[in-house]
């Protein structure tokens, strides 16, 4: 009898534990995946201006993102992501005179949305490869910001837009039922790349330049935690690299030109966010 009885709890214990594992195991396997929350990176902006001319950007920025993907094995991958962040971060530059300026409530928003396409290929019970492809946009507005002079300070908005086709990798690997890292990357080219420059605040007139373009670069590496069949939390460390090329010179009025230099970006940061699998 007392044989019995511990066959009996053994059995018990054995099956308590390992059905909510099967039931997290069979959660998985569900196709849709929906991350929101928080986004924090550094942001490194600096032109190609020769000495003693200089202009650079950065500083922190925090923001909101929701990231959305389908993903079952031998089938087409989908991915849809938006990303805001804002702050005041800091500029150090110079004026047309190469006089060095520098100070600390420069106005950044970026906007950025990129959708990917692509299929994924299993390649062992935990691991799979996807190669996709897609469509990228972002939009950087600089607000109201200050345009020196030798001894007078004005004020121009400026806005960035660039679209660009992602061309990427991901590996993703699932090590338990509830724990998955992955790890993706992709070139980022560049198309129709524009500047508009608000000079009508100091007496010109607004104008547009046509960025030259340049190959980015994005990595980023999700790991994710399930707590239940179908709550989690992800952590995704991330980098991206951009550029433009520096414009034509363009008409400004008053018989005066001027010309975006070559720049180059570096953001570096991290999203964390509530997983939802469905």
């Amino acid at each position: 009898m007392k044989k019995t009885l511990i066959i009996y709890l053994a059995t018990a214990i054995f099956l308590s534990l390992s059905i909510p594992a099967a039931a997290q195991y069979q959660a998985y396997q569900k196709n849709s995946f929906l991350k929101v929350g928080m986004t924090l990176y550094r942001f490194d902006y600096k032109e190609d201006l020769s000495p003693p001319l200089k202009s650079e950007e950065y500083g922190l920025l925090p923001g909101v993102y929701i990231d959305y993907a389908f993903k079952r094995p031998s089938t087409v991958y989908a991915r849809a992501y938006v990303s805001y962040a804002a702050n005041d971060i800091t500029y150090d530059g110079s004026n047309n005179m190469g006089d060095p300026v520098k100070y600390n409530d420069q106005d950044a928003r970026l906007f950025k949305f990129e959708g990917n396409i692509g299929y994924t290929i299993p390649l062992g019970k935990n691991f799979s490869l996807i190669p996709y492809f897609g469509y990228g946009f972002q939009y950087w507005e600089r607000g109201k910001n200050r345009y020196i002079f030798a001894f007078d300070t004005s004020w121009i908005e400026e806005t960035y837009k660039w679209h660009y086709i992602p061309v990427g990798i991901k590996a993703d690997f699932d090590i338990t039922p509830a724990f998955n890292v992955s790890l993706s990357a992709s070139a980022n080219f560049m198309v129709h790349g524009k500047m508009k420059a608000g000079f009508s605040y100091i007496g010109y007139q607004d104008t547009k330049f046509i960025l030259g373009n340049r190959i980015g670069a994005h990595v980023e590496m999700p790991v994710t935690y399930k707590f239940t069949n179908e709550l989690g939390i992800v952590l995704t460390p991330w980098y991206e690299y951009s550029a433009f090329g520096k414009s034509d010179w363009e008409f400004i009025g008053y018989g005066s030109s001027a010309y975006e230099p070559a720049s180059k970006t570096h953001r570096y940061g991290a999203n964390i966010g509530l997983l939802m699998n469905f």
